[in-house]
């Protein structure tokens, strides 16, 4: 794209967008991330400082780029962590099957992600959160079908000796569900417990048992049921250092870790594909890393004639989960992009004041689904007649196509006037 125009398309949008009035007071954080799929990443990247001003007008609080890039950049994507981002997207898919009502082939998903980890002992470090929500998914699952108590108590069993301290939300999931995971929960705990106190030089080093953070350096973890764990503990710029501990009933057992500086460029990150599972699994690593309440995923594919398409993506941290991605469809129209920009802006802030679980299914992408809580707020009424859905879906593409042919003097079907088309995919 001629650099140029990029600078007057830029400076028209950051400049509509000051004009706007702030529509939030929230404290909710957020992140604006680009996305490296070697497709147009100097473009995805441009438009993160726009965006970045947008949203801190709209009431956000939105971490500055610069914090964005080095925290990052510093946390390269590892490909061989691979197997893992391969379970997540197996266990979004038996979450979107069992919104469904399929439970056999959620039941099939969830088998494929546990077998991925589980034939690699080793992953536990980096995919026991992974690991515990696989299990976590599967109870639910088997708990939805006829005599299937057992097997829904064992996988929350297995899940709870990865995370004896696990809670399953009373708000959310049905007193059958929570019968059977306190069932699970009462026998884990019934056997004597421990506890392990870690110490690290230098101090407030993350640590990790069995994959999952429980806080930072000195740190003590109680109540452990009897038996082997994996603790990790990590800080930047030092290597991580791991520990294989057992744990005995009325025993504490000490653990204190010399971390050895090892500051050294972080090799290039592999190119993220535009499939909406991965993209929300890396807006979820990007959320966890900058510890913010959502990421802003923002994906441009542009061809030599000005025109191509732009995806925004908001991905929730809590859930794990991602909502309608923004669709801007666009020409060489400089007024029509700015404003129809400047709109997607407004509808992403709007997205980041909704309450996700007051209608998890109206909220959220089926292709993104997340953490095991919204399972819990399945509708029956919504999943089982599609063609609502796609009514649903319908009417907001309508109304936000109807904003957008304002913003562009409504010449929507004619590519000559370099139209402009936001909706949801």
């Amino acid at each position: 794209m001629n650099q140029r125009f990029k600078y007057y398309r830029l400076m028209a949008l950051a400049l509509l967008i000051v004009s706007s009035p702030a529509v939030s007071a929230t404290a909710i954080s957020v992140a604006i991330v680009p996305i490296k799929d070697n497709l147009s990443d100097d473009e995805s990247e441009s438009l993160t400082h726009p965006f970045n001003k947008a949203l801190s007008l709209e009431g956000l609080n939105v971490v500055s780029q610069e914090k964005v890039e080095a925290v990052l950049n510093y946390h390269k994507r590892d490909p061989e962590n691979d197997k893992v981002r391969e379970a997540e997207i197996s266990i979004a898919k038996a979450r979107q099957s069992y919104y469904d009502f399929e439970y056999e082939r959620a039941n099939e998903q969830i088998k494929k992600a546990v077998e991925l980890l589980e034939s690699e002992p080793q992953l536990i470090s980096d995919g026991g959160r992974v690991l515990r929500d696989a299990y976590i998914t599967g109870g639910v699952i088997m708990a939805a079908e006829k005599d299937a108590g057992a097997l829904a108590e064992d996988y929350f069993a297995k899940a709870l000796r990865i995370d004896p301290q696990y809670e399953l939300s009373r708000k959310t999931f049905s007193p059958s569900v929570l019968n059977v995971f306190n069932a699970a929960k009462n026998k884990i705990l019934n056997h004597p417990l421990g506890s392990v106190e870690i110490s690290s030089d230098p101090k407030v080093a993350k640590v990790f048992v069995n994959g999952i953070q429980k806080g930072v350096t000195p740190a003590t973890m109680p109540d452990l049921p009897e038996g082997i764990y994996n603790v990790s503990v990590r800080a930047n710029n030092y290597k991580s250092v791991e520990k294989e501990i057992i744990i005995r009933g009325h025993e504490t057992s000490k653990l204190n870790f010399k971390l050895q500086w090892a500051y050294s460029q972080a090799k290039e990150a592999a190119a993220l594909s535009d499939d909406a599972y991965t993209q929300t699994v890396e807006g979820v690593r990007a959320a966890d890393l900058l510890k913010v309440d959502k990421v802003v995923l923002i994906d441009a594919d542009e061809k030599k004639n000005g025109s191509g398409v732009i995806t925004v993506r908001m991905v929730d941290r809590e859930f794990r989960a991602s909502h309608h991605p923004v669709i801007v469809n666009h020409s060489a129209d400089e007024k029509a992009y700015v404003n129809n920009l400047a709109e997607t802006a407004a509808i992403i802030a709007k997205q980041a004041g909704i309450n996700i679980l007051d209608n998890a299914e109206k909220h959220l992408d089926a292709k993104g689904t997340g953490d095991p809580i919204i399972l819990g707020k399945r509708s029956a009424g919504f999943s089982k007649k599609p063609f609502l859905l796609m009514a649903a879906s319908g009417v907001l593409a309508a109304t936000i196509g109807a904003l957008a042919s304002a913003g562009s003097g409504g010449a929507e079907n004619n590519s000559s006037t370099g139209s402009v088309h936001v909706q949801f995919k």
